[in-house]
């Protein structure tokens, strides 16, 4: 007959961004997607200006461009970013009154190097008074809409 018989045994544990993984497997799949989001550059474009009372009525998007390569080049997103813009947000300037009037203003791109910073500038781009914001809206190296960031980026 056996009796008890008392072990301490240790079992390694990845730990990333405060969560432990038994497995490290789980741990680099969870790193993959955690920071995902940090390939794509993003810009802010303000849109749907209010021309007429003057009350600071506008809209903001967030976009969120995803490199059409391996390495992310500023100017393929600034012009996949203007791509969107064109394509849902429509010329760039139209006319009132006889003159000349810009429709939408598309800001330099960022790009973030930590999940930190990202939610900081998400979370200084939020709704106020007569000013919405909608975004990120996550779009191709073409322009074309996406579901956004996953594990493989």
């Amino acid at each position: 007959m056996t009796g008890i018989i008392e072990t301490t045994k240790t079992v390694p544990v990845y730990t990333v961004g405060g969560r432990e993984f038994l497995d490290r497997a789980e741990a680099e799949a969870y790193l993959r997607k955690r920071d995902a989001p940090l390939r794509y550059t993003y810009f802010t474009v303000d849109h749907a200006f209010e021309h007429t009372e003057g009350r600071g009525y506008q809209a903001r998007t967030i976009l969120a461009v995803k490199p059409a390569g391996r390495e992310p080049s500023p100017v393929n997103a600034a012009a996949a970013a203007t791509v969107w813009c064109l394509a849902n947000l429509g010329k760039l300037i139209t006319e009132w009154y006889g003159r000349p009037l810009v429709e939408w203003s598309l800001s330099g791109g960022q790009r973030f190097e930590s999940i930190e910073e990202l939610g900081a500038f998400l979370a200084v781009h939020k709704p106020r008074q007569h000013f919405r914001v909608e975004g990120p809206v996550y779009i191709d190296g073409f322009g074309n809409q996406t579901e956004g960031p996953t594990a493989k980026g």
